[in-house]
């Protein structure tokens, strides 16, 4: 299995918000959206954008926790006499 890293993480955060900073650019230059072909295709562009955000905002949601799981953080120290 290949291993991830919080660099990998980090390359889904910044497509994440590349694709909903598109979205909204959208958003504020054609909404709100009519029943006109072009401001319908323009609505339709937008929630794919919203859906790819959604999508990968869950990648990385997965992808944290296998990047947790490769590396476990160590169990904390006891202080002596305490246990």
């Amino acid at each position: 299995m290949p291993r991830f890293t919080d660099a990998d993480v980090n390359l889904i955060n910044r497509a994440c918000r590349l694709i909903q900073t598109e979205a909204a650019a959208l958003f504020v230059a054609h909404s709100p959206w009519t029943s006109e072909k072009e401001s319908k295709e323009w609505k339709a562009k937008y929630d794919r954008y919203l859906r790819e955000a959604r999508d990968l905002a869950e990648l990385r949601g997965r992808l944290r926790a296998h990047v947790a799981e490769q590396h476990p953080q160590p169990a904390p120290l006891r202080e002596p006499g305490n246990g």
